[in-house]
């Protein structure tokens, strides 16, 4: 009996993780279709208020775990971060050198690019940080706009 609740549980759970992601398409949806016509600075805005959005949903999601480490970014996409580091002619390793990184933030930025870790959101550590926010200096936009 237990089993089939704890099955339960987890299907709604899927099912609202589902729905939330398929509300913030819908909301994205609609803010594309006017970002192009905004300036820099509501671009910007617009950007900010989304990413607070996330870290909303996110920390809902993980509220109740004590591990902040379980708390992902469900925005960052490895793929992307990649294409703007090889659109600006950087190797990984030049990439860490012009982050003042050491070896440690290397082996964190190859297994973000790699998919095998997820900066949390919002970015926490030292490494994280300095590579979101480089990313955004470089155009990163997870939304799509």
């Amino acid at each position: 009996m237990e089993h089939k609740y704890r099955e339960g549980i987890s299907k709604a759970k899927e099912e609202l993780l589902a729905a939330q992601k398929i509300l913030l398409e819908e909301y994205v949806s609609g803010i594309r279709s006017c970002y192009n016509n905004l300036d820099l600075t509501k671009r910007e805005i617009v950007l900010n208020r989304l990413e607070k959005i996330m870290e909303k949903i996110n920390n809902q999601k993980f509220k109740k775990s004590r591990d902040i480490s379980t708390r992902k970014n469900l925005l960052f996409t490895a793929e992307d971060a990649k294409k703007i580091r090889e659109g600006q002619d950087l190797s990984l390793i030049q990439l860490s050198k012009e982050l003042n990184l050491k070896r440690n933030g290397y082996v964190m930025l190859e297994a973000y690019e790699a998919g095998r870790s997820t900066p949390s959101n919002p970015p926490r550590g030292y490494v994280s940080k300095k590579y979101i926010k480089w990313l955004k200096e470089k155009g990163y936009n997870p939304f799509g706009l």
